[in-house]
């Protein structure tokens, strides 16, 4: 099943008409002028389904506030480039180029050049992506925005400062791509987005396996760690990309867009399913930042330097995306502890850390390192020191480090030492333990639980 972005004749007719008009426009320091034009545009998709007001109102502050010699260059260079771009859309047109779903319950890949994935953004910018017709059934398994997924919601709330860094956050990759505009290599780069499946039922290891490296870390962000190929974790909505292009600014959608490449996963990943994982390929990170959440804030660009597999053609970057259950409301807080929910998050976490699909050989497993954290511990109401165990299981079955950045939660504080003492203890006696514990009046925490029992 493809997607047809290219829409009818008539349609794209118009769409295309105006953006004819952005890319020749003189728009000199006058942001309204651009604003404007944007307008026709948003004005003629209709776009009611947020009830949000219609005068873009963040994206006219947000280039107001640019300096004089940004907001030349923002409004008389980046916005005609940005047109540009998006003009060759028609290019997914061909049959050969047109985008798969990755559906449900089945293993699959996408496979997109930067090129490729800049005319989707460009797209997305500039609220042109044509209306999708989807069946009942397809629109039930694609985020909530498939049918316009666009910068709509966050070019008209203005209130948020966070929403601000996301336009920084896609006006630095817009401005490397046109950096690199005639740097054919560098555009033909491959982005990968792979549905992967857990291929084996994990309960039929062999559970004398023991519990694996471990390094944990609590100043460290997960993606600071660059200074080898990891394959670092997204703390997921099922729904891939949760909010990233609307108000979430949390993990996820701090990651989407800081690496904005991974933004178009929305367009074609149906919902996750409780086995199945996406794992993005080859997205580089253009943007640096500080705080979380209302927090968030971009300082500055940043600047890649993954290395290059030049056998794949893709940067070595690896982001397994895994949603995790949430425990909602407060009285379904133990339910984690039931074997059926760990079994659970065990096949959603083998799922995304067995790393790239390989086609030659499919029950073989890289041995990239996992960098992790407290997944599914904020909002969904996890316990970290529960999910630490579950992430080191599902690292350890498949022979593999796991790197976890605490964050600081004061509920693994002071536990380094303890976690260093179950290296090496069988994986079979520790889910044990942890379902004995679910049982128990649960008085005192897991980790103090473990830690009064013998583990072999």
């Amino acid at each position: 099943m493809k997607i047809d972005l290219a829409c009818d004749l008539k349609e794209y007719s118009y769409i295309s008409l105006c953006l004819n008009k952005i890319l020749n426009s003189n728009y000199g320091l006058d942001e309204s002028l651009f604003i404007q034009d944007l307008q026709i545009l948003f004005n003629y998709q209709n776009f009611q389904s947020l009830k949000c007001i219609s005068d873009l109102q963040n994206l006219r502050e947000y280039i107001q506030n640019l300096d004089q010699a940004e907001k030349q260059f923002f409004l008389n260079d980046l916005i005609k480039f940005i047109a540009e771009q998006a003009l060759k859309m028609t290019v997914f047109q061909k049959e050969d180029k047109k985008i798969k779903y990755l559906v449900a319950n089945k293993q699959d890949k996408v496979s997109l050049t930067k090129e490729e994935v800049s005319i989707l953004l460009a797209n997305m910018f500039l609220l042109s992506t044509p209306r999708r017709i989807e069946s009942y059934s397809q629109k039930q398994q694609l985020p909530k925005c498939c049918i316009k997924i666009c910068y709509e919601f966050i070019f008209n709330i203005s209130f948020d400062k966070a929403m601000k860094s996301k336009l920084r956050c896609i006006h630095n990759y817009f401005k490397r791509i046109y950096q690199r505009r005639h740097d054919k290599e560098y555009l033909n780069l491959v982005v990968e987005f792979q549905r992967l499946q857990c291929r084996d039922n994990i309960l039929k290891f062999d559970q004398d396996i023991l519990l694996g490296e471990i390094q944990f870390e609590e100043d460290k962000k997960i993606e600071d760690f660059k200074d080898q190929n990891y394959i670092h974790a997204d703390f997921a909505n099922e729904y891939i990309g949760g909010g990233a292009l609307y108000d979430g600014n949390v993990q996820e959608e701090i990651l989407f867009n800081t690496c904005p490449e991974m933004l178009v996963s929305t367009i074609f990943c149906q919902k996750m399913e409780p086995q199945e994982a996406i794992l993005i390929v080859g997205a580089e990170r253009f943007n640096s930042y500080i705080g979380y959440a209302y927090n968030f804030q971009v300082t500055e660009e940043y600047f890649d330097k993954s290395s290059i597999n030049k056998e794949k053609n893709y940067i070595n970057t690896y982001v397994a995306c895994i949603d995790a259950i949430a425990f909602l409301p407060q009285e379904k807080y133990y339910e984690q502890y039931e074997f059926k929910n760990i079994n659970r998050e065990l096949i959603k976490c083998f799922a995304g850390f067995q790393g790239p699909l390989n086609e030659d050989n499919q029950n073989s497993y890289d041995k990239l390192p996992i960098v992790t954290g407290n997944w599914g511990c904020g909002i969904f109401n996890g316990d970290p020191q529960l999910k630490l165990l579950i992430q080191w299981i599902a690292c350890s079955l498949l022979q593999k480090k796991m790197v976890y950045c605490s964050f600081k939660d004061s509920r693994l504080a002071n536990h380094n030492q303890f976690i260093q003492q179950l290296k090496g203890k069988k994986i079979k006696s520790i889910l044990d333990l942890i379902y004995q514990y679910s049982k128990s009046d649960k008085y005192s925490t897991l980790f103090s639980y473990l830690q009064s029992q013998q583990i072999n």
